[in-house]
């Protein structure tokens, strides 16, 4: 995807970079590789995400009742979603404070998906 991006604008506009958002050490390090490489911060976009796949591969048909879900994938869906949002945003908002200005968009679900029996 990178390259599609690069082919299309003809600049490095983006800078691809493996990381665990669950990791507190690896959202720093983005964020400090991201202002090494540009000189500045201005948005963050959290989108990682797990989905109810990791539930249930028929999550789709047939709903499965929290009380059966796996504690450890519970986990781990939270952790991603929930947690890694906050861990970013926590690494990012020093240096958009410092900035006077910078914006964070959080995606989520839409508004169908969550109202899906089961979700």
């Amino acid at each position: 995807m990178a390259a599609e991006i690069y082919a299309e604008c003809r600049e490095e506009r983006i800078l691809p970079l493996p990381a665990d958002v669950t990791r507190e050490a690896d959202c720093a390090q983005v964020v400090s590789t991201a202002l090494k490489r540009w000189g500045r911060l201005d948005i963050l976009v959290n989108n990682a995400g797990r989905s109810m796949k990791l539930v249930s591969e028929r999550f789709l048909t047939e709903p499965t009742r929290f009380w059966e879900t796996d504690p450890d994938i519970w986990r781990m869906i939270i952790d991603t979603n929930v947690n890694g949002p906050f861990l970013m945003a926590r690494a990012a908002v020093p240096h958009l404070l410092a900035a006077g200005w910078g914006r964070i968009i959080n995606i989520s679900m839409n508004h169908e998906t969550m109202r899906r029996r089961g979700f």
